[in-house]
């Protein structure tokens, strides 16, 4: 099958969208659980902070 060259054009553009469209959704991909885990992270830091600073009122309150 010939193509004409204004066809080959718009394929060649097709191509490019669907390869950037591709792109953007591997990048969200990658990038959506590196924020999970670091929300993760902070709220179990948060709940470790919140656990040693009871124990440290209640070591104070004790003496």
């Amino acid at each position: 099958m010939v193509m004409e060259p204004s066809q080959l054009n718009s394929v060649d553009e097709d191509l490019a969208q669907r390869r950037a469209k591709e792109k953007k959704e591997d990048v969200d991909y990658h990038r959506k659980p590196l924020l999970r885990h670091l929300v993760n992270t902070l709220i179990v830091l948060g709940i470790l902070a919140i656990v040693v600073f009871v124990f440290v009122i209640l070591i104070a309150n004790s003496r």
